[in-house]
């Protein structure tokens, strides 16, 4: 099968996802016609077990054996091109679980699930194309046909990723599932959904109760099937309130959902941001069967009164208007993702402002065009926003961010709402760039100069690379940021064997360090010993900082370490410093 074919395997979660997002993997995959066509299938081969007591103890056949020959999160090549891990089942959330089992391939061949590296997708292959490999990035002939095939069918970005994870696979099976599982969690963070299933929390689910509005899998009934197609009389009960609902009407929603290609397209909030913004930044309860809602929330912009995407108490849709003054806002926290036309955005922002410093609600988060030169984004100049990253806004009814404008996040709220900006910060800060206008009197101020001085420590723990030159091997590598300061602080004499467990001079340099040798192609200086920082600094403090040179081994370089003798020189790609 065919690496662009394969079925993706959705899921998420969050904090480094932030990296993982910006970092702008291929993340932001539509939702899996695969997974859907399999679905909407009537029927399933004869051997499958749809529902009823048989289904169970198949799937743990299933999930025994479908990792082939090798344990899950053993590393492999399929085909020689594209590196991934045995895999299991029992890793996948149950709608995508239910999504594998219909869609295996009615073959003689023996098959097994591999989930890739990179594209993070999970599909069935042939165990004949599989290949275990110990050391996945130290198999040069495939990692040169894996350029190759990327190179040739337009995958850079991805070949980039992949080869970024494989450089930290585990030894241990076990530890490799547990990453593999984060690194999808981090990589498919923007499709987090809000609609997840009331039994096991996962995300991919099928059926919602229309008593509730709770979801669930098909699978974490108390009468499982693999699809509400094959429910017994088509019937299921919700584990939330216990009403019995008709899975009919389900599928003829989410399928009147897919049709409505040619609506309307609002830029409907995606659910992430639904969740972060009303739990984590407002606190807000969680709706219940009970209150099947999200109570103190209110929405003035809803696509509609009747299915709205945001659950909120109070709901002003566009025939209510949500700026009339007969729409009381009053008391309410305020999720506000205006229409992106400007003069309906200019009001909406206006009422918002007004509302806050009026002291009638407090607080209000804005999700807007990243317009600077617009009047209303001027308007919120006294208030924090993160600038959100590429791929972090894919709005329900876009495949991708509308081109032309980036999405901002706006925090307003009174200045002595320091834990609400505070919530904001920890809840955003990870997906974007934090920003907040500055004046004179602040450039000024002994704040502004301590501001600088824990971004600058900031950015050196977590946006730049840091190297020490092996005294033994004298070849650099690049060392985590504790390896750094402890390399700085107690003077060491560093070598290879202290970079990792198991490591020594005869491991080949990673593809960064062989890349991070000069900054510029053709130059024939010597790199100085320094103390600090990292390939991201100037050239001005690199000679600087080659006065300061210690030890060869206490040193992280700032100027871009040479490369050994036995390796041709590489470009090395830019660095950012940014926070």
């Amino acid at each position: 099968m065919p690496v662009g074919t394969v079925t993706p395997h959705l899921l998420p979660t969050q904090s480094a996802a932030a990296k993982a997002v910006l970092a702008a993997s291929p993340a932001a995959l539509p939702v899996p016609k695969r997974c859907s066509l399999a679905w909407e299938r009537e029927a399933a081969p004869t051997h499958i077990p749809t529902s009823g007591p048989a289904l169970e103890p198949y799937l743990c056949r299933l999930r025994a054996s479908c990792s082939g020959p090798w344990r899950a999160g053993t590393p492999i090549w399929v085909s020689g091109k594209w590196p991934g891990v045995a895999w299991s089942l029992e890793h996948c959330d149950r709608g995508t679980e239910a999504a594998l089992v219909l869609g295996q391939p009615v073959t003689s061949a023996k098959v097994m699930l591999v989930r890739y590296y990179g594209e993070h997708t999970t599909a069935w292959v042939p165990v004949s194309r599989c290949a275990e490999t110990s050391a996945p990035v130290g198999d040069l002939k495939n990692v040169a046909a894996l350029a190759a095939w990327c190179a040739k069918t337009g995958k850079q970005q991805q070949l980039q990723q992949t080869r970024e994870e494989l450089e930290g696979v585990r030894q241990s099976p076990m530890e490799e599932v547990e990453r593999m599982k984060k690194l999808h969690e981090q990589h498919t963070y923007a499709l987090r959904s809000f609609q997840r299933c009331q039994r096991c929390d996962g995300a991919g689910t099928q059926l919602v109760c229309g008593t509730c509005r709770r979801w669930a899998h098909s699978l974490c009934l108390d009468a499982p099937a693999l699809a509400p197609q094959f429910l017994p009389d088509k019937k299921w009960t919700c584990p939330g309130c216990g009403v019995e609902q008709d899975a009919t009407l389900t599928q003829k929603r989410k399928q009147s959902e897919a049709d409505g290609e040619d609506a309307e397209r609002m830029g409907l909030t995606p659910d992430w941001i639904i969740e972060t913004v009303c739990f984590e930044v407002f606190g807000l309860p969680r709706p219940t069967p009970e209150v099947p809602y999200i109570k103190g929330l209110l929405d003035p912009c809803s696509n509609s009164m009747v299915d709205p995407n945001i659950p909120a108490e109070a709901l002003y849709d566009k025939e209510a208007n949500g700026l009339a003054l007969v729409n009381d806002w009053k008391g309410y926290y305020i999720l506000l993702n205006p229409p992106f036309h400007s003069q309906l955005q200019w009001r909406f922002v206006n009422r918002a402002i007004d509302a806050v410093e009026r002291g009638e609600v407090p607080g209000v988060l804005l999700v807007c065009r990243n317009s600077t030169d617009a009047n209303y984004f001027q308007r919120l100049r006294p208030y924090p926003r993160v600038l959100l990253g590429r791929k972090c806004a894919l709005f329900k009814d876009y495949a991708k961010s509308p081109n032309g404008f980036g999405i901002a996040v706006v925090m307003l709220a009174k200045q002595d709402r320091a834990d609400l900006y505070e919530r904001f910060y920890d809840a955003f800060a990870d997906f974007g760039e934090p920003s907040i206008p500055i004046d004179r009197q602040l450039l000024q101020s002994p704040e502004f100069a301590a501001l600088l001085g824990r971004l600058r420590d900031y950015a050196a723990e977590h946006h730049r690379e840091h190297w020490a030159r092996c005294t033994a091997c004298e070849r650099w590598r690049i060392v985590d940021y504790a390896q750094a300061k402890r390399i700085e602080t107690e003077d060491i004499r560093w070598q290879c064997a202290m970079l990792r467990p198991g490591s020594s001079c005869s491991d080949p340099l990673t593809r960064r360090e062989r890349q991070g040798d000069k900054y510029a192609p053709g130059e024939t200086e010597k790199a100085p010993l320094l103390r600090a920082e990292s390939a991201a600094g100037s050239v001005a403090d690199a000679a600087d900082g080659g006065q300061r040179a210690g030890t060869p081994s206490s040193l992280t370089a700032q100027t871009p370490p040479r490369s050994p003798p036995c390796e041709a020189p590489h470009t090395p790609e830019p660095t950012s410093a940014a926070v």
